[in-house]
């Protein structure tokens, strides 16, 4: 249970009036997926990514943290 008060105490942020957006997700290719197809799914997603007008290129990365024994982990994020 959580009283009333606690929420009342927590800030509201409407992200709707950032001006830039926070991304910070991880998904998931096939084991099979050949190497080079790795980097070219890297590169076109970075691109996509550097083209949005509400992402900061400078921030932004796309990168193969790790495999379990069904996927390729790719992280994507602004820092």
């Amino acid at each position: 249970m959580i009283p009333n008060s606690e929420p009342a105490k927590i800030p509201i942020v409407n992200l709707s009036l950032r001006d830039r957006v926070v991304i910070q997700t991880v998904i998931a290719l096939r084991c099979q997926t050949k190497p080079e197809q790795v980097r070219q799914v890297l590169m076109q997603v970075r691109e996509l990514l550097l083209r949005h007008p509400r992402i900061d290129g400078e921030t932004v990365r796309v990168r193969l943290i790790g495999f379990d024994n069904n996927t390729l982990k790719v992280e994507l994020s602004r820092t």
